[in-house]
């Protein structure tokens, strides 16, 4: 049951009273539970403070949210797409967004990829394959082009 599992996990809080706020826990493991009251909908996601805000920016602002995402080279593809998701962005400045941004950053690691495997392959030291142009170059541009999708957002957020 969810409860075992959450007992097998070190969880022992799973929630407060309403009125005192005193904590509660498992009464049992089994399905006779009585605090097992577990709302695992949609819209319970959505009513945490952070996930508020992240709906908010996404709604007033989806392509720039979702290029700005996919520009960032740290920032996983199926993370943005399970937040768009949540976020309910729509289908079309999505779409534009994840082919425009998505583009770049491959095209700019398969440069990188390249220049990687070719300096390698050379036997040279790390720090020799990178004064090599074909790794500092792409390195250059998505660095480049992160900064100018966060500055992008953050001048569009103070207008």
């Amino acid at each position: 049951t969810v409860a075992s599992a959450l007992l097998a996990n070190g969880v022992h809080l799973i929630g407060r009273s309403f009125k005192y706020h005193r904590p509660r826990g498992f009464l049992s493991a089994g399905p006779e539970e009585p605090n097992a009251l577990i709302d695992v909908s949609r819209d319970s996601l959505r009513k945490q403070p952070n996930v508020k805000r992240f709906v908010r920016v996404v709604g007033k602002h989806p392509f720039l949210v979702v290029l700005s995402a996919r520009l960032t080279p740290v920032m996983p593809f199926n993370v943005v797409n399970l937040a768009a998701g949540l976020a309910s962005a729509p289908i079309w400045p999505y779409a534009s967004a994840t082919l425009l941004g998505a583009i770049p950053t491959s095209l700019i690691f398969a440069a990188l990829g390249s220049g990687l495997g070719d300096s390698l392959t050379d036997k040279t030291s790390l720090a020799a394959a990178m004064r090599n142009p074909s790794i500092w170059g792409p390195l250059l541009a998505l660095a480049l082009l992160s900064t100018i999708a966060t500055i992008v957002r953050f001048r569009r957020k103070t207008d």
